[in-house]
């Protein structure tokens, strides 16, 4: 392997605490330690096997670390590694050799805020540095309707492994990750990520219009909703806000509305990652249980230079449902009283 082009640094920003931080909360949003900055490269391999299981393949069939969350994963996995033999075997007999090719994922792909925050933003590197290879993806992510409607916006036309079967390449180009992805630490490249919006804002087209106070229900998801939501839309609608459910808006119709977005409220989930898409300045809450105080939507506020609210809720416990996908209770006259403040036009700014 070699490290070739490199595609930008990585600096590290440490989110501040919400807005709203009572104090009593404080614990909840220690702030994190701060990660060591550095350059990010383009990575060349030679005669490698990209596989359809999401792996890379060493001309041994040895799985190799690119294959995995860097920061997350440990390698190597023996079920990951038999999986890789088998399918090498089977790639070294029926499907041509490639001369050169790129690809840009791991097996932490497969999620909307995965793929848009983590992903993508390394194939865009690469394709802003001159990479003109064509792109390589497992099967499976052909599968996946919101992961083919971005790429189709960036202009993609990747080929795709067979179910059980992957490529043989001479020289395979892989970016490396620009932001940092521990789930206990994660820390977006606000560069990156601000210029890889604006590319997709750019291949959609922004139409002029007013900007816009938005609510995302997760009423329609199997998991982690709000107990009682009736109330809380209510509240938001008496407020000026639209709910609007990302399950009926194509990915076009949703960098439009995110764009015109001036105050965003949603309860933990992916869904959060389209704050990409608003303009810097903006503001959001994020409906939370002390249970589940993630830092992955705070530190995205932070790269957009967003006002960034919590609010808490109860967490709902239920037999086999972990902290994350519990459903919350929102206790609406705190919420009142939260919105209040959050829709005002003094509020303290929490970032630099």
């Amino acid at each position: 392997m070699r490290r070739t082009l490199k595609l930008c640094d990585f600096v590290d920003h440490v989110p501040p605490p919400p807005v709203n931080m009572a104090a009593g909360d404080s614990h909840l949003f220690a702030p994190r330690k701060k990660l060591p900055s550095g350059p990010v490269y383009l990575q060349e391999h030679e005669n490698v096997f990209a596989l359809s299981c999401v792996l890379l393949a060493d001309r041994h069939g040895r799985a190799m670390e690119q294959s995995s969350n860097p920061y997350t994963s440990t390698f190597p996995v023996p079920g990951l590694q038999r999986r890789a033999k088998r399918e090498v075997l089977m790639t070294r007999y029926f499907t041509p050799t490639l001369p050169e090719a790129l690809w840009f994922v791991d097996r932490s792909y497969p999620n909307y805020w995965h793929w848009l925050c983590e992903s993508l933003p390394r194939l865009f590197l690469a394709r802003r540095a001159g990479v003109t290879a064509p792109l390589i993806l497992p099967r499976r992510i052909g599968e996946v309707g919101f992961a083919m409607r971005v790429l189709e916006v960036m202009g993609e036309e990747p080929l795709f492994t067979g179910r059980k079967i992957g490529f043989f390449v001479k020289k395979l180009y892989v970016p490396e990750h620009p932001s940092h992805r521990e789930f206990s630490l994660p820390s977006h490249n606000h560069e990156v990520i601000n210029d890889f919006a604006e590319f997709i804002k750019e291949r959609v087209g922004i139409p002029d219009g007013p900007m816009r106070k938005i609510y995302i229900s997760r009423a329609r998801a199997a998991r982690r909703r709000i107990i009682g939501e009736e109330a809380v839309i209510d509240l938001l609608r008496r407020h000026g806000y639209e709910d609007i459910y990302l399950e009926e808006l194509d990915f076009k119709e949703q960098v439009r509305t995110f764009a015109k977005t001036s105050h965003l409220v949603s309860l933990h989930g992916a869904g959060l990652a389209n704050m990409m898409f608003m303009p810097p300045g903006g503001r959001v809450m994020e409906i939370l249980h002390p249970r589940n105080t993630s830092l992955i939507f705070r530190d995205l506020a932070l790269a957009k230079k967003a006002d960034y609210y919590a609010l808490l809720g109860e967490q709902v416990v239920e037999p086999g449902k972990s902290d994350l996908n519990s459903d919350v209770k929102v206790e609406i006259s705190s919420f009142s009283s939260e919105l209040d403040a959050f829709d005002k036009n003094d509020a303290v700014r929490s970032h630099g």
